[in-house]
């Protein structure tokens, strides 16, 4: 409210939930900083995230890693990432308040 005062900030600049390809490509570029399979197909795992955000998708990434850590491998897997998707993204619809 504030900061929304006439003379503070002049312009709004709204910020969209990215699409599927861009959900793709944050995953793509989160996954870059680990070690993961090659054969990952991170254009089902962002269909699997509707309506996420660039925070959401980071947490998936960040699951996923935790998940292989757990099972003491060195790799995460496509299926670390579909597990990741289940406990992040289910939680996550969990609290919102959006439908």
């Amino acid at each position: 409210p504030a900061l929304l005062r006439p003379g503070r900030l002049d312009r709004k600049v709204e910020f969209s939930l990215p699409d599927l390809e861009g959900r793709a490509h944050i995953l793509k570029i989160h996954a870059k900083s680990m070690s993961v399979e090659r054969d990952i197909r991170y254009e089902l795992i962002a269909r699997l995230c509707p309506n996420s955000t660039g925070a959401e998708l980071r947490s998936v990434c960040t699951e996923a890693g935790m998940f292989a850590i757990r099972s003491r491998r060195k790799v995460a897997t496509e299926k670390d990432f579909l597990e990741a998707v289940n406990k992040v993204i289910k939680s996550y619809a969990k609290f919102s308040s959006t439908p």
